[in-house]
């Protein structure tokens, strides 16, 4: 799991050996989720990975998003089909925590909950996209005292990956070891054992809670265009640019209050 362009279908791709349709825009190339078998080298036993679309992904709104990876989960749990991990994606190469990445990790806590950190492996990507490694090591000793502090107190751990299958095999030794007991995630108990709706989930209400305030953000932003449009001597270019960013921000705000309006708990449903 991962936002979009951490490098989760490259891993996967390397581990395998076969390039299975990387991004190399902005775009995204995962829309499904995928699962794939990879023989475990010197073994005689294999492991299932599988490949979730990231949110910001290019064609899916993030509702679309939680609605496919919950669906897999359900379908998964209720067949008795557990996780041995979850390898988390996150680009060193970004200089900060920006909008995307920290969405998707709130919402990658609330849909693992506390019990899973301990088969959590949060993973750095683009080493190789800094020039030097003191950059990257800067960056992750912030992540480990800020924004990743509370999943490495409850057990999760932090692995490099550095383009290679070596690397990609050294992170996934986390799960080839002593038998391990599968977790069931925070999302799986809610939908399954507990019979809740996706919107009236952890990770149901952390997605309402970020899209309101997303819709928030762009209503003001709309009111401080239209001020920019209304002045009286405004050039007729810039005005034409203006009115175009003015619809696209309504456009994008009118299918966020779908999903918002799609997230909202009926109250019959939250008794």
């Amino acid at each position: 799991i991962g936002p979009t362009g951490a490098g989760k279908s490259s891993f996967i791709s390397t581990t395998v050996d076969q390039d299975k349709g990387i991004g190399h825009s902005l775009e995204s190339c995962t829309s499904e989720i995928s699962a794939i078998r990879v023989q475990v080298p010197g073994e005689d036993f294999g492991l299932v990975l599988v490949d979730t679309p990231g949110f910001d992904d290019t064609y899916k709104s993030d509702l679309q998003i939680l609605e496919l990876i919950s669906d897999w989960l359900e379908r998964a749990g209720r067949k008795r089909i557990l996780l041995s991990g979850i390898l988390y994606f996150h680009r060193i190469s970004d200089n900060r925590m920006a909008r995307t990445p920290l969405k998707c990790l709130e919402m990658f806590e609330k849909l693992c909950g506390h019990n899973a950190s301990s088969h959590i492996v949060m993973v750095t990507t683009m080493w190789d996209k800094l020039g030097e490694d003191e950059i990257g090591e800067r960056r992750e000793d912030e992540l480990k005292s800020t924004f990743w502090a509370p999943m490495l107190k409850r057990g999760s751990t932090i692995e490099r990956y550095k383009n290679t299958k070596e690397s990609a095999w050294n992170i996934l030794e986390h799960f080839l070891g002593a038998p391990r007991e599968r977790q069931e995630l925070r999302l799986q108990r809610e939908l399954i054992d507990m019979e809740r709706t996706l919107p009236s989930t952890a990770a149901g209400k952390e997605l309402s809670k970020t899209i309101n305030d997303f819709v928030k953000k762009q209503g003001s932003l709309m009111r401080t265009l239209q001020e920019q449009m209304n002045k009286p001597d405004m050039d007729k270019d810039v005005m034409a640019l203006l009115q175009e960013q003015y619809e696209e921000l309504e456009r994008q705000r009118r299918d966020l209050l779908k999903d918002v309006d799609v997230l909202r708990v009926p109250m019959n449903k939250k008794l």
